[in-house]
């Protein structure tokens, strides 16, 4: 488990980064609703940037996560 947490993490990240791309599926998530947003008023840039933040927060917090996990699980690694 001690040497699987970074494979993890980085999976779940890019699981998180890869739901942009549910859009296509005709799922609706932060990016179709930022795009029909921003349609109504032109404001592409912002909803864009908004999605970015959000994502980059989200991202922050798991990988912080993962970090503490990774720092509580370190007793258990083998001295070899």
């Amino acid at each position: 488990m001690v040497t699987a947490v970074p494979n993890i993490c980085t999976a779940t990240i890019n699981l998180i980064k890869a739901t942009s791309l549910a859009f296509l599926m005709t799922v609706k998530e932060i990016t179709a609703v930022a795009k029909i947003e921003a349609a109504y008023g032109y404001n592409y840039i912002e909803a864009y940037l908004d999605i970015w933040i959000i994502y980059f927060l989200v991202c922050i917090i798991v990988e912080r996560m993962f970090k503490m996990l990774e720092t509580r699980l370190k007793i258990y690694k083998s001295a070899a």
